[in-house]
């Protein structure tokens, strides 16, 4: 099932415990997907299933009122089902300024505003798989709106940023800890240990791929460093022979022909008597100097 969708549907299965969120969550989603009509009606359409179960079970408990949902179908080039959830005489809804469309209002309470948010989330909102990115968004038809959910979010610590669709605004949020900390505010646990695995494994991946690409360019500089080394040994051995070198400069161009990707401290193993990386180094240095004191030709 599609991150998105799953997210929704355990979001619509999340019930405030007091009656204040429940009203905040149900406002949220009305101003945002609902139309008033006369005499306190009110449709709240939505293409998820859940969410307008929802709707309909949070709208007779909180008003006691009598519901009528229905189904149509979208469009004809799409099979997905549209869900109309009507009420009348839901007059205290209509008066709440949280319900009016195109509103700055907010609640006032920490855990009202939660509920504010997953209501919104219900309503407008979306969220890539995180396997193939980070990205979670409101979709807005106003500016206002989008500012409204922008600040809902701050208030939590939660910066977001807006830009512009066709059709109106997207306020998205594309840093994985900030998804992380919405899930966490709006309930949506199951979706957030989802989504904290796959922030685990790509890190883990991540560290992976630093290390080894560390190894290489470590192993690619040896290799180099290596190479040089070869050269500047052939380079003696051409122009003056080995054998007119000192001994213990002579055993160690020896060992690097023979083991021409031995580390030096492999190399100091090998020599007899032992010696050690700093001393092969100093070894190495001074057969470099004689290689470039023979100069070109």
């Amino acid at each position: 099932m599609p991150f998105s969708l799953s997210t929704k549907n355990e979001l619509a299965r999340v019930f405030p415990e007091g009656a204040c969120c429940a009203r905040a969550e149900l406002a949220a989603i009305a101003s945002l997907d609902g139309k008033w009509g006369k005499d306190g009606k009110l449709e709240v359409t939505s293409s998820n299933a859940a969410a307008a179960r929802k709707v309909y079970t949070l709208l007779k408990k909180l008003y006691r009122t009598e519901n009528q949902v229905a189904a149509r179908k979208k469009r004809r080039l799409d099979k997905k089902n549209l869900y109309v959830v009507s009420a009348q005489g839901v007059q205290q809804l209509v008066d709440d300024p949280l319900a009016q469309p195109d509103t700055d209002a907010l609640p006032s309470k920490r855990c009202c505003r939660r509920s504010f948010l997953r209501g919104a989330f219900l309503a407008r909102g979306s969220a890539t798989n995180p396997n193939r990115g980070y990205h979670l968004e409101f979709w807005t038809s106003s500016k206002r709106e989008a500012e409204r959910i922008v600040g809902c979010l701050e208030s939590f610590g939660i910066a977001a940023g807006i830009s512009t669709r066709k059709r109106g605004l997207v306020v998205y949020l594309k840093e994985g800890e900030k998804i992380a900390h919405l899930l966490s505010l709006m309930g949506a646990h199951r979706a957030l240990l989802r989504f904290e695995n796959v922030r685990i494994m790509k890190g883990m991946r991540g560290q992976v791929n630093r290390l080894v690409n560390c190894e290489t360019a470590n192993m690619d500089k040896t290799v180099q460093a290596a190479m040089k080394q070869v050269a500047q040994i052939r380079k003696i051995q051409e122009k003056i022979g080995l054998d007119k070198l000192p001994p213990k400069l002579r055993d160690l161009a020896l060992l690097r022909l023979e083991h021409p990707y031995a580390t030096f401290a492999e190399l100091g193993e090998l020599l007899t008597p032992r010696v050690t990386k700093s001393g092969v180094s100093y070894r190495m240095g001074r057969l470099a100097k004689i290689a470039e004191d023979l100069g070109e030709g």
